[in-house]
């Protein structure tokens, strides 16, 4: 017996030291550094920092934790993605699939033990639904009422008809000289929430002031169409301000990882069936994951680094591109990024589907979901600012890998 007791000990001897060798090796690999609350640590991709990566899944992060997150952020030049300073027993061995981690939010520990600034680094929760169906606010969507239009949808070039996407939004900045632009578009989800890219509310110059709903010709003040010679026409924009503005906290400006953000309005957005109605969201587990041959990209051709643009609100059908074979045209055009499976390429076919859609607004598509609707598959996030270069396409945020946190911060 006492043999066999320690025959045991030296096989649990033994799986430690392997275990500790591991561990050696990996925190070998990247550099030392500090974390926020100064602990010694090692600046590894966010993959491989257990405490983060067992939080991104589910729920909303209080102001000090998103700051910890935030100030844990550091330069690793052995890894492409985000990486954090992450303490040393935190540190896992095991290297995920690359970039699988960027998809949602982080969690706020349980509120009956908050955890303030001076406390050990935080710990999080993992959730344990992966079904959005079964998501608490899934109920904040209509989704027997959106993605529905008056239109007949009957294509006629890059212009639209009036009433055809009465989801589109555009996001108002206020100048250093006071003048209203519009840089960037979005989406109405619902009668308080646009969704929209997180590179369109970080702006250095420029205030985001309003949200307006409702519009078709930037140039008018009334969209009228003539059927049978009468005119039917919409209601006058709304221009609502921001409550709040929801940015992903793993927004990597470099590469446009997680370029996804939430404008909550200051009041609800006056719905109507002719032209103001929210567009649907994949929150099935087959749209989430559904890759299409095409989409429909439409916009004003608002940037936020051009002044081009159309005063009528186009679209365009663009072709969809593997993330392999776009990474090869964006490097031969000198954009130097390696795309995540966050994000999604289309487009690039000739110099219309480059210059159509807006910074911030949709890539989308009809599909099935309580009836044929218009879904929204993603946000247009970077390489729309190669506007008239043929054969470049745009990147976009895979909307349905951010369900999860969309549906975390709305309320």
């Amino acid at each position: 017996m006492f043999v066999f007791i320690r025959k045991l000990s030296v096989i649990f001897l033994l799986l430690f030291l392997i275990y500790a060798q591991l561990i050696l090796m990996v925190n070998a690999q990247f550099d030392a550094c500090r974390t926020p609350r100064r602990e010694n640590g090692r600046c590894v991709p966010v993959r491989q920092c257990k405490n983060i990566i067992n939080a991104l899944h589910t729920g909303n992060l209080p102001p000090q934790i998103v700051a910890y997150i935030q100030q844990s952020k550091c330069t690793n030049s052995l890894a492409g993605g985000t990486s954090v300073c992450c303490q040393l027993h935190e540190i896992t061995e095991t290297i995920t699939n690359r970039f699988t981690v960027t998809t949602t939010t982080l969690v706020p520990p349980p509120p009956t033990a908050p955890v303030p600034v001076s406390a050990a680094a935080p710990q999080f929760t993992t959730s344990t639904t992966t079904d959005i169906s079964q998501h608490p606010n899934v109920k904040l969507l209509n989704l027997n009422d959106c993605g529905q239009s008056l239109a007949d949808r009957i294509s006629n070039g890059n212009r639209t008809e009036l009433f055809e996407y009465p989801w589109m939004a555009l996001l108002g900045y206020r100048g250093e000289l006071g003048v209203l632009e519009f840089k960037c578009g979005g989406t109405l989800i619902n009668k308080r929430y646009v969704l929209t890219a997180a590179h369109c509310v970080k702006r250095a110059r420029q205030e985001l002031q309003i949200v307006r709903l409702g519009e078709y010709d930037i140039n008018t003040v009334q969209d009228c169409v003539y059927i049978d010679g009468e005119a039917e026409c919409t209601r006058p924009v709304q221009d609502i301000p921001l409550e709040a503005v929801i940015q992903h906290p793993l927004y990597n400006t470099p590469k446009y990882q997680n370029d996804i953000a939430l404008i909550r309005l200051s009041r609800e957005a006056d719905l109507s069936a002719d032209d103001v109605i929210p567009i649907c969201l994949p929150v099935t587990e087959p749209l989430r994951k559904k890759t299409l041959r095409k989409y429909i990209i439409t916009g004003w051709g608002k940037t936020e680094s051009s002044n081009l643009g159309s005063n009528v609100l186009l679209q365009a059908t663009v072709p969809f591109l593997t993330n392999m074979k776009c990474d090869e045209i964006l490097k031969r055009n000198s954009l130097f990024v390696t795309l995540a499976n966050t994000q999604l390429c289309a487009g690039g076919r000739d110099l219309v589907d480059s210059c159509t859609g807006d910074s911030g607004g949709p890539l989308q598509f009809t599909d099935f979901l309580n009836g044929q609707k218009m879904i929204q598959f993603g946000i247009v996030s970077f390489g729309i600012d190669t506007c008239g270069q043929k054969n470049v396409p745009t990147i976009f945020t895979r909307v349905g890998e951010y369900m999860h946190w969309i549906l975390d911060n709305m309320r």
